[in-house]
C-alpha cells in the first residue's frame, strides 16, 4: 500500500487541478465575452468616436466609458489568469504553450496597432477610453510574457539536467481485457451480468471464490477475486515463475500497486479499484447513458409553459442590460426600441420555443456529466 503523506499529497495535487480547471473554463468564458464587447465597440467606431462633438451625449459618453473600464478589467484579469492555469497545467505541452506565445504577441501588439488603425480611419485623437485599453493590451501582454517565462526556464533547466543519450523510461501497461470463461460464446456482458461473467475473472479461481459460491456478486457481497487478500494468494499460487524474474512477485506487487488491497478482512473492499467493478459501472454507463436523450426530451416538454414564462423574463432583463451597455445613443435607441415592437408574431411565437430547445441541450449535457460523476467517481 502507498504511503499514507504520498497519498495525501496526491489527493491535494488532485484537488489543485480541479480548482485551476474550473478557473480555466470560467476565465475563457469572461475573456472571450469581454473581448467581443470591446471589440465591438472599437469595430463598430463608437470607442473612437467617442469625444467627437456631436456623436454622444455627455450622459451616454459617461456610460460608456464605465462600460469600457469595467470590461477592460475584466479582460486583464481573465488573461492573466488564464495564462496562469495553462502554465500550470499544460507545462510540457508545446502545441498549448505556442498558441498561448501567439495570442501573447497579438494583445501585447495586435490589439494596440488596431486601435492606432481605428483612430487613423475615423481621424479621430485618442480618448480616455482608447488610453485605457492601449495601457491594458499592452500591460496584458507584459503579464502574459512573464508567465511563459515559467515553463521556458523550467524546460531550460531540465534539459541541462538531462543526457540526450540516455534511454527513456518505459511507459506503463495497460490491463488487458481478457474475457471470461464462463461467458456463453456468442453474448457480451450487459449490466445484468455477474461478476464472473465479466472480464478479468480467471477461472480457476472460481471454485475458491466465496462471491461464486454464493452466486452473489462480489462488489455486493464485498468479498472475492481482487477484493480478498486470501484470493489475491490464490492467484499469486497459481503462476509459474518467468525466466529472469519471479512472476508471482511481480504480481503480487502489481496487485498491491493499481488496488492498494486492505490488509484486513474487517476493511471495506476496495471495489472502486478493481477492474472487475470497474467493468461493470463501464456496462452500467453503457446502458444508463441512451435513455437521458428521451429523458430530456420529455422533461423540456413538461417543462415548456415555465421556460417560455423564463425566456420572457431573460428577454426583458437583456434589454434592458443592452440598453446600458450598448455604444449607441439613447436617441438610437427609442428608434430601435420602436422598431422592435413592430416585428412580426412570427419571430415572437418561435422564440421561446428555440429558447426552451437551447435550454434542453445545456440539460442534456449537464444529465451526461452527472452520470459520468455518479458512475465513474462516485462508484454509484
Amino acid at each position: 500500500m502507498a504511503p499514507t503523506g504520498s497519498m495525501f499529497l496526491e489527493r491535494v495535487k488532485a484537488a489543485i487541478d480541479t480548482v485551476l480547471v474550473l478557473f480555466l473554463r470560467v476565465a475563457l468564458v469572461v475573456l472571450l465575452l469581454s473581448l467581443a464587447y470591446l471589440l465591438y465597440g472599437l469595430l463598430s467606431g463608437a470607442i473612437p468616436r467617442l469625444d467627437v462633438p456631436g456623436a454622444f451625449t455627455d450622459q451616454d459618453r459617461l456610460r460608456i466609458l464605465r462600460n469600457v473600464q469595467t470590461f477592460g478589467a475584466l479582460c486583464f484579469f481573465s488573461l492573466a489568469v488564464l495564462t496562469f492555469c495553462t502554465v500550470v497545467l499544460r507545462p510540457d505541452d508545446q502545441d498549448v504553450l505556442f498558441l498561448l506565445g501567439i495570442g501573447t504577441a497579438v494583445v501585447w501588439l495586435g490589439f494596440p496597432a488596431l486601435i492606432g488603425y481605428l483612430l487613423r480611419s475615423y481621424l479621430a485623437a485618442h480618448n480616455e477610453a482608447t488610453r485605457y485599453l492601449l495601457a491594458m493590451f499592452v500591460n496584458g501582454g507584459r503579464v502574459m510574457a512573464l508567465l511563459l517565462c515559467i515553463p521556458v526556464v523550467r524546460g531550460i533547466g531540465r534539459w541541462l539536467r538531462q543526457h540526450p543519450w540516455l534511454r527513456a523510461l518505459p511507459e506503463p501497461k495497460a490491463a488487458t481485457r481478457i474475457p471470461s470463461a464462463q461467458l456463453p460464446p456468442g453474448r457480451e456482458p450487459t449490466i445484468f451480468s455477474p461478476c464472473w461473467h465479466l472480464p478479468y475473472c480467471r477461472e480457476f479461481l472460481l471454485r475458491v471464490c466465496p462471491a461464486y459460491q454464493a452466486r452473489k456478486k462480489c462488489w455486493k457481497l464485498g468479498r472475492g477475486c481482487y477484493c480478498d487478500q486470501s484470493m489475491i494468494d490464490l492467484l499469486v499460487k497459481g503462476v509459474k515463475t518467468a525466466r529472469g524474474r519471479s512472476a508471482q512477485a511481480y504480481l503480487r506487487q502489481e496487485i498491491s500497486d493499481r488496488l492498494q488491497v486492505a490488509k484486513s478482512r474487517t476493511q471495506k473492499a476496495p471495489c472502486g479499484r478493481c477492474f472487475i467493478y470497474l467493468e461493470h459501472q463501464r456496462l452500467k454507463h453503457k446502458f444508463i447513458s441512451p435513455w437521458l436523450y428521451p429523458l430530456t426530451a420529455l422533461l423540456m416538454w413538461a417543462l415548456y409553459p415555465y421556460a417560455a414564462k423564463g425566456y420572457y423574463l431573460v428577454a426583458e432583463g437583456g434589454r434592458k442590460a443592452w440598453a446600458y451597455l450598448s455604444f449607441t445613443s439613447s436617441v438610437q435607441q427609442a428608434v430601435q426600441a420602436a422598431e422592435q415592437s413592430t416585428s412580426s408574431l412570427l419571430g415572437r411565437d418561435y422564440a421561446p420555443l428555440v429558447f426552451t430547445v437551447i435550454l434542453g441541450f445545456f440539460v442534456l449535457i449537464l444529465l451526461l456529466r452527472l452520470t459520468e460523476t455518479v458512475i465513474f467517481k462516485w462508484k454509484w
